[in-house]
């Protein structure tokens, strides 16, 4: 069994040192075996974990344990777990048994799920199950509306709620979720505090630039010195690569802010809709792994699944996963997007036809291709810092790990087809 990133004693502590972990309160280590098996997760180290009877052989409960890596530090967590205790009451997701926020989940096991297979991402009663989770999604937090501010030199983004008349739908959601939190005996302060994070949730902009851009940039430097070091590297495949990359990450935020709108609408996305983040039962769909949601675009979510289709991830060798160029197919994309509207509009629709004009025109916007086209552009560049966020120096020359470095560049070409064609219209 290969762990990776944990040993199993240290996976079995983080279990028996779990505070609320009912599951666990009487196993008797000494009779019990304790499985993990390693699934699916780039930034995270996710695990199967069953327990078995030693004596019988029978297996006594199985859950999901997730332990948190690098990514930790570009998400919220405590958002994370609003989100997933929705999802879940309404049927959309697994529940959390335990987590302590800061490094490992752990969630319940859907029983004969498996990742959404490649031929059904775009079958009719997919799409519509998955709008519909998008959709909740969306209504988990308020409408809001995002514009420039200059503070000094820099150029920032304010954020304001649209309507008060989001105020009601917040406290009804809040209302459930309290019920639930009340059950699970969670202390009724930790919730208060939780709930604080509907007023400043994370949004895509400063996600980009005030934390993965400083983040990318060590990391350039580092990789930069250690090939200093060894000048071999410069003869491996991929140091050209790098080079590139390099060169453009110093552009990066001038390219951002040029292809981000001065103002538009937020809502809450999960940004990183993909068929491995999404379980597939016999009667209904998930969806999990919310550690990138924030405040995005409308729409980013059933743009990314889209992109995500030229993707496939579950190559066993290097570089680990394949760039399909052909299915990049922006007018076919831009068809699902719509559909994803039209749900949007009819689910928003007591809300939006009170918006004064100005804001009314900005979700106009939202119908155009120019705008689809900004979010595949966004959507690019977001992947683009977290590649190189999560690039490391062994790939240049053992070729064992992810190809952080090719998949960048792939999320360049994207950008730039896109881009492309916004400067056609």
């Amino acid at each position: 069994m290969d762990l990776n990133i944990n040993s199993e004693e240290t996976l079995c502590n983080i279990l028996l040192n779990s505070n609320s972990f009912e599951i666990l309160d009487k196993v008797d280590l000494e009779t019990t075996e304790v499985k993990f098996e390693r699934l699916n997760g780039l930034s995270n180290a996710i695990f199967l974990v069953i327990l078995i009877n030693k004596e019988s052989g029978e297996e006594k409960n199985r859950f999901i344990l997730r332990n948190f890596g690098q990514s930790s530090e570009f998400s919220d967590r405590d958002l994370e777990e609003i989100i997933i205790r929705n999802l879940a009451e309404k049927g959309f997701g697994p529940k959390i048994y335990d987590t302590d926020n800061f490094s490992y989940r752990i969630e319940e096991y859907i029983h004969n799920s498996k990742n959404l297979g490649k031929n059904k991402l775009f079958e009719k009663d997919i799409l519509k199950n998955l709008i519909q989770i998008l959709i909740s999604y969306t209504l988990i937090s308020n409408l809001y509306y995002f514009f420039y501010i200059e503070e000094g030199p820099q150029r920032k983004i304010r954020i304001e709620k649209v309507q008060r008349e989001f105020e009601d739908l917040k406290k009804k959601t809040e209302k459930k979720f309290e019920n639930q939190v009340i059950e699970e005996n969670v202390n009724s302060k930790q919730f208060n505090e939780l709930n604080t994070k509907f007023q400043v949730l994370q949004n895509i902009y400063d996600l980009c630039l005030e934390k993965m851009l400083p983040t990318a940039q060590k990391n350039i430097e580092k990789i930069s010195l250690e090939i200093e070091k060894n000048n071999k590297e410069k003869e491996k495949p991929n140091f050209k690569a790098f080079e590139k990359i390099s060169k453009k990450l110093t552009k990066y935020k001038n390219l951002f802010l040029s292809i981000f709108p001065q103002r538009g609408l937020f809502v809450l996305n999960h940004n990183d809709v993909n068929r491995l983040n999404i379980l597939e039962t016999q009667d209904k769909i998930m969806l999990i792994d919310h550690e990138y949601s924030a405040l995005n675009l409308i729409g980013s979510d059933i743009v990314n699944y889209c992109i995500e289709n030229c993707f496939d991830y579950t190559l066993k060798k290097f570089p680990f996963y394949e760039f399909k160029k052909e299915k990049l197919n922006f007018d076919f994309m831009f068809k699902i997007y719509l559909k994803f509207l039209k749900e949007f509009e009819s689910s928003y629709h007591n809300k939006l036809k009170n918006l004064r004009v100005e804001i009314k025109g900005l979700f106009e916007e939202t119908k155009t291709f120019k705008y689809f086209l900004t979010l595949v552009s966004t959507i690019s560049l977001f992947w683009y810092l977290y590649s190189i966020n999560y690039m490391n120096i062994d790939t240049l020359y053992e070729m064992k790990s992810f190809d952080y470095f090719s998949h960048a560049e792939d999320r360049i070409f994207i950008f730039k087809c896109a881009l492309n064609q916004l400067r056609n219209l």
